[in-house]
Order: structure tokens, then C-alpha cells, then sequence
């Protein structure tokens, strides 16, 4: 029963510093420990609410505290890795230049018609005709997030004045075209860069997760669940880090599962992964 369990020593949760993760976080846990209080904590300035009571009267077990990422930065290592790093920086340029998705596309007339309607429709100053074209296509992955978001929000597609509409052939090249992008960004074109760009763009969440681990395994830690609540770059580069390639690029509420668990008969432990 809820007021059996040491929450903060079982639980462990920790989000990027937007709202989005904040929320998709705190419904999660509110869904799985409903009868469990919450409080916040941002790091870099840890308060002592890690023993805080439970507001209900009935649950007098500890609060889950949820960690929220540094307020004063824009990206965080443990979840957006080292992406703001000169080499990997330089690695993905490298990528993108010699990639030969674009010149490949470039040829293609329905190509060139698809960045010519979604320029009139948007005027996304990605797209703008003033660029080139490959620059234009290497840009259709942010176009691929704000179809997302406008089908998750029931809007219509780039509504604009011109009564112009978009066709479910122009989405499935953009997802095509999307969804190459984001391998070449944490795969790069070959096995040695994407050991090093994987590298770079995980940062230390591998590690934390098999630190988490170890700890439980060696009998250091009460641990049995931790969240952590990011991004689909987050998810992507950690599964180039583990060596995936062709993996579905993740959507809304895409997640990845790592559980522990002890074999009896060979008396020893092993990790189940599954993606979402």
C-alpha cells in the first residue's frame, strides 16, 4: 500500500526544463503512483523536499520529487548530450554536406514542386527560393515536427490564404525526406561516425542508466523505477549509441524501456530493452 513504500528512495524522476517534458513527466506519475503526493525540485538549487509528506491524509507515505533540469540553460548534457559541442557540430555539417540524399532529390521534379507549395504556404524562411535546394530539402525535418504538432493540436496543415492544401502524397515525402535527415544527424554515413556522433549526442545518459544499475544490482540502491522525461533527439541518439540504424524515428509519447533483471539459474542479472 502506498503508505508501506519509501517513495524517494524507490522513485526517481528527472525532466528537461520544458513544459512539455515537465507535464508528459508529472501525468506519468501521477497515472502510475496515483495516491502519491509530488513536489518539485530544480537543479542547481535542491531544496530539501526530498521527505516531504503527501498533502492527502490518508497516504502518509513521502512525495515523489520531480527534478527539473538547470532554468538557466537551454540544454542540459544528461538529455541533450553533448550536441552543442564544436566536433559534433562539425561531424553532422560534414554529414549533411556530403549526404547524397539531396543531390539525389534535387533532380526529382516532384521535389521541386513540393518546396515550391510549402514555401507558398508557410513562407517558412527555410524554404525561401533565395536558398538552394539541397540547403531547402535539408530543412523538411522541421517542417516533419510542425506537421506533428498541427495534427496533434486537429489543425489543418499549413492553412493559408491561397485556399492551397496539402496532399497526403506531399506528407509522405516530407516524412521520407524527415525521417533521413534524422538518421544522417546521429548515424552520419558510415560506422565510424556514427560511433563517434552517437557518442557526442548521447553525452553521459548511458551511462547514468547503467550506473543506476549497477548500483541496484550491487546492492547499493532501493531504486526500482526511474523516469526521465526528454526529447525525440534524446531518443534517437541514444539509439544510434546502441548501435540501431533503420530504427522508426519516435512520435508523441515514444519511449524507450531498459529493466533489470536477475536470472536464477545463472544466478546472474540481464537488461530487457524495448522501443515504443
Amino acid at each position: 500500500t502506498p503508505d508501506q513504500i519509501d517513495f524517494p528512495s524507490r522513485v526517481y524522476a528527472y525532466t528537461s526544463n520544458s513544459d512539455r517534458t515537465v507535464g508528459s513527466a508529472q501525468s506519468l506519475l501521477v497515472g502510475l503512483f496515483p495516491y502519491c503526493g509530488m513536489s518539485f525540485s530544480i537543479e542547481g538549487d535542491e531544496s530539501d523536499t526530498q521527505r516531504d509528506a503527501c498533502d492527502t491524509p490518508t497516504d502518509r507515505s513521502h512525495s515523489i520529487q520531480l527534478r527539473v533540469a538547470d532554468m538557466t540553460k537551454d540544454y542540459t548534457p544528461l538529455l541533450h548530450g553533448f550536441k552543442a559541442n564544436r566536433a559534433y557540430s562539425q561531424l553532422k555539417g560534414k554529414a549533411m554536406r556530403e549526404a547524397p540524399l539531396f543531390a539525389e532529390l534535387s533532380a526529382q521534379p516532384e521535389y521541386v514542386e513540393l518546396v515550391d507549395k510549402l514555401w507558398r504556404m508557410s513562407e517558412f524562411k527555410k524554404l525561401s527560393p533565395e536558398m538552394s535546394l539541397e540547403d531547402r530539402l535539408s530543412h523538411l525535418q522541421s517542417v516533419a515536427q510542425q506537421i506533428a504538432i498541427e495534427r496533434a493540436y486537429g489543425i489543418r496543415i499549413f492553412a493559408n490564404e491561397a485556399g492551397e492544401y496539402f496532399e497526403r502524397d506531399d506528407e509522405t515525402r516530407v516524412r521520407n525526406v524527415a525521417d533521413a535527415i534524422c538518421r544522417i544527424r546521429y548515424c552520419g554515413l558510415n560506422d565510424d561516425m556514427q560511433r563517434e556522433m552517437a557518442r557526442l549526442a548521447a553525452g553521459p545518459l548511458p551511462l547514468e542508466i547503467t550506473r543506476q544499475f549497477v548500483d541496484v544490482a550491487e546492492e547499493r540502491s532501493e531504486r526500482e523505477f526511474a523516469l526521465y522525461s526528454a526529447h525525440d533527439n534524446t531518443i534517437m541518439a541514444l539509439l544510434a549509441q546502441l548501435g540501431f540504424k533503420d530504427w522508426p524515428i519516435p512520435q508523441f509519447a515514444a519511449h524507450i524501456i531498459f529493466e533489470l533483471h536477475y536470472d536464477s539459474s545463472t544466478k546472474g542479472h540481464f537488461v530487457r530493452f524495448a522501443y515504443n
